[in-house]
């Protein structure tokens, strides 16, 4: 992936979600922003070791409407950022 192809499926992640917002008429959102672990394995670019979950690999930051449960956004983070 290039990083033109990254916006490009991001533009289309947000068009999905407004069209889908407009179509239920939803006129509340809930940022819902949470962390998670993602191992690796090998020598992937900012893999790092995260001595909470006490193995190697991302730590990104994930964004959900808290009422629909759609998907936002992440944020792919080396391992070892903080929670």
């Amino acid at each position: 992936f290039t990083e033109e192809n990254m916006d490009q499926l991001q533009a289309l992640n947000q068009s999905l979600i407004d069209k889908a917002r407009l179509i239920r008429n939803d006129t509340e959102l809930i940022i819902d922003l949470d962390s998670t672990h993602s191992d690796t394995f090998g020598h992937q670019e900012q893999t790092d070791y995260n001595a909470h979950y006490q193995t190697y690999g991302y730590h990104p930051l994930v964004a959900f409407d808290g009422l629909t449960g759609d998907f936002l956004k992440a944020e792919l983070r080396s391992g070892n950022q903080y929670t």
